[in-house]
């Protein structure tokens, strides 16, 4: 992995705990979109855990081609599609698993677009979340039918997993 100019080098807490949170998800042929791939280790990552099918998404061009050079550097990831978006504004497809690893500041804005992203059953991989912004990154996702599943933390970090309210009970 080359991070070049562009967020992500595996070794953030916020990128161990969205791996924690994938590594506990995923089982296999589930169709993820990456919001805000950066380095796209998140996206390669997910590839190794079996996911079907991957659309990493970035609205920073410089951070589209660090990660378009690091799925080159990794033959197993050709199953990724990196599109440039703003969030889940430009994007129509739904998947079975959505993760941002970006500030809660911009998860604030995220949260409301993805139930129209998410398919039935689906689940919601939220990381970059200063553990003081927990709580309102937790109240967002009530307020549009989700709720956590999973909360980690590591150090002033959170990631939370979360599924419709729906499917949780």
């Amino acid at each position: 992995m080359d991070p070049g100019e562009a967020f992500g080098t595996g070794t953030h807490p916020t990128t161990q705990l969205s791996l924690a949170l994938l590594e506990m998800i995923m089982r296999g042929g589930e169709s993820l979109i990456d919001v805000g791939t950066g380095a796209g280790i998140l996206s390669i990552a997910a590839t190794l855990f079996g996911a079907a099918g991957i659309l990493a998404t970035d609205i920073d061009d410089q951070a589209l081609n660090v990660a378009r050079r690091n799925i080159k550097l990794n033959p197993q990831a050709r199953n990724i599609r990196l599109e440039p978006a703003n969030l889940l504004a430009d994007v129509t497809e739904r998947a079975d698993i959505i993760m941002a690893n970006i500030l809660a500041e911009v998860l604030l804005p995220l949260i409301p677009q993805l139930p129209d992203h998410l398919r039935p059953q689906g689940t919601v991989i939220l990381s970059g979340i200063y553990r003081d912004k927990t709580a309102a990154i937790t109240a967002a996702l009530a307020q549009h039918g989700l709720v956590p599943i999973y909360t980690l933390t590591n150090g002033e970090w959170a990631a939370i997993a979360a599924k419709r309210q729906t499917e949780v009970g």
